[in-house]
């Protein structure tokens, strides 16, 4: 076989040899031959580049391929160069790091790496977007020849929507893309399936999605009220002033535009009422405030979900009208275009096949409707990767559970594998035979190929998990997520929040009868169809977990451990019932059998709330009997103001305001241990001991100071009183701190008033004293 004569030029060196190859030659060894080493480890760093006078379109050989494959010429000229470059990644909040990595894979093998690098374990979340200058229209819809609507532009910025984040393609390099090493990437999160798992033992995912979520509210892009506008400022200016400062923070100290989405900037007194919201937040962590702030924002409709600008057809009309189309992790929804109110729910579950072209982006939904969901957009490609790249998190997960067998856990940890939108089975459509194939494919072999002009998708029924499988394994994580609640030593994290626990009875007991309706439905779903036995099962797991939630969050508002066990006992007991009835609705037992698991599930509900009550009707007499008390000592006080007639031994009266001391001491550890029967009795002999001080404080024998320290004294243990009660309705991290310095006040008032009586006693004693030397005296003359 004739030889191959190839000019091979040294990049690092600057100089260009000929050499001759046999053209069966492996590039690798090809590589070995030219850097005259025997070993391949230099494989790692250097390479075989085929330039183009393009850059973009130069192609870098694969070690395994030969020279045959790539059907070179004699005199062909090819560079022996680094394949490992640098690049620099900043993130959202603002770190720059510069990363080496390997210039001939695409993005999408880049993120494993950058990720590790940055200390971000689930990388398949990520991804790459190319910054260009504010205002740059020509970078930014580079390859975009489609002409776009001035109006829909208007709306679009109006809206906050995510068209105009350039994401770098996950399929091409970085060099196929033209960014070269002195262009500069961020990388950010482009799919919200796992952050709800972030918490304080991840705080750089932590800080990061307090960033972009923060950065979210202030643009607009999640609606909000002002009161939680308000809410979210004071949790920001607390993690960037920390705790609140009477000297330091007033007005004007915030740049509105920093901590408010524009609509709320010029409302009158809107700084106060933020600064005010920062007091609530004192001696609250940084990353705890993070957490707050990021799990707040987490519970809007609208979190979680990309945004297009789309139109669509409006009904009975032929006019095409503005729509938003969102996109989230389990869901495709149509959103009004002004509020974003939800207009319309697709699961994921419900989507069969997608196409894009670049007009149009179609849904199909098979056997759940009877007609497309098409709308006219220049973001089609956009859509399809995202819905491509939450469908493959979704397959990814099935797949790796189907491995584990009977061990199977979906919270190991072992699922964060890497998981690419490139994964998706795509159909070209090119004029020939329709074929199936992947698009991730090695970078030399998607140079050559045209762009084609239609893409689809779709998702085979073999390949999709089913409802009952889905609902049940979403059953068993609430379980084992309950079991670990109720744990020795797991205690319920306390919420900084304005609710109490009356405050969540009402959606408990609402979201119980919609669980007890969701069964009905559910038992006569079995036998009608498969959809309404699936529609049934999903609502009604659905609702149990916000069930679920509403329990945990309810017991998280109290300071008994063992009234959080037994609400979190009866809510496991609901969860777990609801799961042996959608088995056995899938197993298909005698309707008899279904019944009488309904049943339980409905006796299970009937228990919850029963508990319910009884924990709301305790927490409400153990309130009525703090306020009684205060209002008796205020009045007491107020009965108790002249010196009477009788007299009062200091004995007695030392002894009084020692029982006083002793009380609070008493009280202080039983609220730290949370025990609400404790708490009410030692309120009530807190009383009797009051009084007696009081009544005591009034003797003839004593003056008006005696008097004066004694209502002190009264007033003290009636503060102390009152923020016991407060902590009740409204529990917070400051109580204890709160508790000690007024239970510190009152001791100092108590040795004060005892003091005063001491001496009292002791110029009596004087007086006596010389008094009986006066009468000795008298006698002797």
């Amino acid at each position: 076989m004739a030889m191959l004569s190839l000019r091979i030029r040294f990049v690092d060196d600057g100089v260009t040899k000929t050499i001759q190859f046999d053209p069966s030659t492996p590039v690798s060894e090809a590589c070995c031959q030219i850097s005259g080493k025997t070993s391949s480890d230099h494989l790692s760093e250097y390479t075989l580049f085929l330039a183009d006078e393009d850059s973009k379109k130069g192609i870098y050989l694969e070690p395994a391929r030969n020279f045959e494959y790539y059907i070179l010429r004699n005199g062909d000229l090819l560079e022996y160069r680094k394949k490992v470059r640098p690049l620099k990644v900043s993130t959202l909040d603002g770190t720059l790091k510069t990363l080496m990595i390997d210039d001939t894979q695409p993005v999408a093998n880049l993120m494993a790496v950058i990720c590790a690098k940055l200390g971000i374990t689930n990388h398949d979340e990520y991804s790459l977007v190319r910054e260009f200058p504010e205002g740059d229209e020509n970078n930014a819809n580079a390859g975009n020849s489609i002409k776009r609507d001035h109006k829909m532009e208007h709306l679009r910025k109006k809206l906050k929507t995510d068209e105009e984040t350039n994401w770098i393609n996950p399929g091409a390099s970085l060099r196929e893309q033209g960014i070269d090493e002195k262009e500069g990437v961020l990388l950010k999160r482009k799919f919200f399936f796992s952050d709800g798992n972030i918490d304080l033992h991840d705080p750089i995912q932590l800080n990061l999605l307090y960033v972009e979520t923060r950065d979210a509210i202030l643009k607009g892009t999640h609606p909000v009220t002002e009161n939680l506008a308000i809410q979210l400022a004071g949790l920001q200016t607390h993690i960037q002033f920390g705790n609140h400062d009477e000297t330091k923070h007033k007005p004007p100290l915030l740049d509105l535009k920093e901590f408010l989405p524009q609509s709320y900037i010029k409302n009158k007194g809107i700084e106060k009422k933020i600064l005010n919201e920062h007091k609530k937040y004192t001696d609250l962590p940084e990353l705890k405030a993070k957490v707050l702030y990021t799990r707040t924002v987490r519970a809007l409709p609208t979190y979680g979900v990309t945004f297009f600008l789309v139109k669509e057809e409006m009904k009975g009309k032929n006019k095409l009208v503005p729509r938003i189309l969102g996109v989230t992790k389990d869901s495709v929804l149509r959103l009004d275009e002004r509020s974003k109110e939800i207009l319309q729910n697709w699961p994921l579950t419900s989507v069969r096949r997608w196409g894009a072209s670049p007009h149009t982006f179609t849904l199909d939904f098979g056997d759940y409707s009877d007609r497309y969901y098409s709308v006219q957009t220049t973001e089609a490609e956009q859509i399809l990767q995202l819905i491509s790249g939450y469908i493959d998190i979704i397959l990814k997960k099935k797949e790796a559970k189907d491995h584990f067998g009977i061990d199977a856990n979906e919270h190991s940890t072992v699922l964060e594998d890497t998981v690419s939108p490139l994964k998706a089975i795509v159909i070209e459509s090119n004029g020939q035979k329709v074929k199936t194939e992947s698009v991730a494919k090695p970078a030399i072999l998607r140079v050559p190929q045209e762009p084609t002009s239609y893409t689809t998708g779709y998702i085979s029924e073999e390949q999709y998990t089913s409802i009952e499988i889905t609902c049940t394994e979403a059953i068993s994580g609430v379980l084992e997520d309950l079991d670990t609640t109720m744990s020795e030593g797991n205690n319920l994290e306390l919420e900084i929040n304005e609710q109490k626990f009356s405050d969540y009875r009402e959606n408990i007991l609402r979201t119980s009868k919609t669980l007890v309706e969701n069964t009905k439905s559910l038992v006569a779903g079995v036998g009608v169809s498969k959809e309404q036995l699936d529609d049934s099962s999903k609502n009604a797991v659905t609702t149990v977990l916000k069930l679920v939630e509403l329990v945990k969050s309810g017991a998280a508002s109290l300071d008994d451990r063992e009234v959080q066990i037994k609400l979190i006992t009866a809510v496991k007991d609901v969860a777990s019932s609801l799961g042996e009835l959608i088995k056995g609705c899938f197993e298909t037992p005698s309707m008899d059998e279904l019944k009488d698991k309904a049943k339980v599930l409905v006796t299970n509900v009937t228990s919850l709330l029963k508990t319910v009550k009884s924990v709301d009707d305790e927490r409400t007499k153990y309130t009525n009997v703090m306020e009684s008390t205060v209002e008796l000592i205020e009045k007491d006080m107020q009965r108790n103001h002249n010196i009477s007639n009788y007299e009062t031994t200091t004995e007695s009266l030392i002894q009084s305001a020692k029982c006083i001391d002793e009380t609070t001491k008493n009280m202080l550890d039983i609220v730290y241990k949370g025990k609400p029967n404790d708490v009410r009795n030692a309120v009530q002999e807190s009383h009797k001991s009051v009084n007696e001080l009081l009544t005591a404080c009034q003797g003839k024998n004593l003056n008006e100071k005696v008097l004066d320290a004694g209502r002190q004294v009264a007033e003290e243990f009636k503060t102390f009183l009152s923020t016991i009660l407060e902590n009740s309705k409204r529990p917070s991290t400051t109580t204890k701190r709160v508790l000690e310095e007024v239970s510190q006040r009152l001791s100092s008032k108590v040795h004060y008033l005892i003091t005063i009586v001491e001496h009292i006693e002791t110029i009596e004693y004087h007086l006596m004293d010389s008094a009986t030397s006066i009468d000795t005296a008298v006698k002797k003359t």
